[in-house]
Order: C-alpha cells, then structure tokens, then sequence
C-alpha cells in the first residue's frame, strides 16, 4: 500500500508539480486547495503526511495544524509546513501552531 500524501496549496501549478514528482516516487497524492478541504481530506482519507502552505483560503495553514494537533488521533499526523515568505515572524507563528498543543 503506498504512503498517502497531502499537498494543500491554493496554487493548482504547486499542487501540480508536487503530485508529480511525489507520484514518481510511487506515493499516493491527495490534493486540497484550502484548509478546509485540508480537513475534510485529513479526518476521511487518513494520509500519512501533510505538506501545507502556510498562507491558504478558508483556513490557514496555521489553525489546520492547530485543529489537527487538538484531535488526539491524529496529534502524530506529520505535518511539514511551507510557506513562500521569508519573515521570520511566520515561521515562528507557524512552529507555535504545533508547540501550543503539545505543551
């Protein structure tokens, strides 16, 4: 059985590229195109990792992961979480997501 990723990106280009060269790789790539499609997807399909955007519609890439870290099965759902800008405050921001639900 492959290992299910997935890419939540508003971009369809990223998601794209992504997919592809994920699928190479014989991964099984789900797409979301905001955090609330990222949601539905993580709490019905089960995938093994998420890669999210950190600036996304709906939800943002920081209350997804706060909203998965909160849910006690799925607290140790991998999360990697990207983001095109360079401040230093929203990659803070984004790490705190996590940190707050795991003190």
């Amino acid at each position: 059985m492959a290992i299910k990723i997935l890419v939540v990106d508003d971009d369809p280009d990223i998601r794209d590229i992504l997919k592809l060269t994920l699928s190479e790789e014989n991964y099984e790539v789900l797409e979301a195109g905001d955090g609330e499609e990222a949601l539905k997807i993580i709490n019905s399909k089960s995938p093994d990792l998420v890669l999210l955007d950190y600036k996304i519609p709906k939800v943002n890439g920081r209350q997804v992961c706060m909203e998965v870290k909160k849910d006690l099965l799925l607290r140790h759902l991998p999360i990697i979480m990207v983001t095109g800008k360079g401040d230093i405050s929203d990659k803070v921001s984004g790490l705190d997501a996590e940190q707050m639900i795991m003190l």
